[in-house]
């Protein structure tokens, strides 16, 4: 499941993180703060919970939390400033070991939103490319891309194609709002 869960501001958002959520192996949020709602929705359900707060509002921090039914071998926090709102947007890696001895790479990411051009919007992939690079095994990347331009789909498809990966279509359901669709990658070994 990846969702970018808007700092818990729709009213229903527990409901909807419980309904979808509560059975899958992976949940990647972004713009999760540490609520006390949120932490004991991820403590009851998985084995670990790691964010990388992007900035820390009143109370608590909000950034993209990766929940998951293993304890990650590995995990890199990244984050990159919004040039024009001085924010930071943060992505985070982990690793986990399956089943069959290989190690899975899972990128959460928050991509940078308020940029003029695609500058900014590539460095923050530079870090995780070379991350994914130097991984032997199956890569999940997902997220809020913000690629709402041509420029910026075009950047992410060829950091995309630059790591060998493949296009997944995932979609999810919302009794208010239909079927959407989201984007992410998956790199092939």
């Amino acid at each position: 499941m990846v969702w970018n869960i808007f700092k818990q501001q729709r009213a229903d958002w527990l409901s909807v993180l419980k309904s979808f959520g509560k059975d899958a192996q992976l949940v990647l949020l972004q713009e999760a703060q540490t609520t006390p709602e949120l932490v004991s929705f991820a403590t009851t359900h998985y084995l670990a919970a790691d964010q990388v707060p992007a900035f820390v509002l009143p109370q608590h921090p909000s950034g993209v939390m990766t929940l998951a039914a293993a304890h990650p071998v590995y995990c890199c926090p990244l984050r990159e400033r919004e040039p024009l709102l001085r924010l930071a947007k943060s992505a985070l890696i982990t690793v986990y070991p399956l089943y069959n001895g290989q190690l899975l790479m899972v990128v959460n990411i928050h991509a940078v939103n308020f940029s003029l051009g695609v500058d900014v919007y590539s460095k923050q992939l530079g870090p995780i490319g070379e991350q994914i690079a130097n991984h032997h095994g199956p890569v999940i990347m997902a997220g809020d891309f913000n690629a709402w331009s041509r420029k910026r789909i075009n950047a992410l498809y060829q950091f995309a194609q630059r790591y060998g990966a493949a296009r997944g279509e995932f979609y999810r359901r919302s009794s208010a709002q239909g079927i959407w669709p989201a984007a992410g990658f998956r790199v092939l070994p």
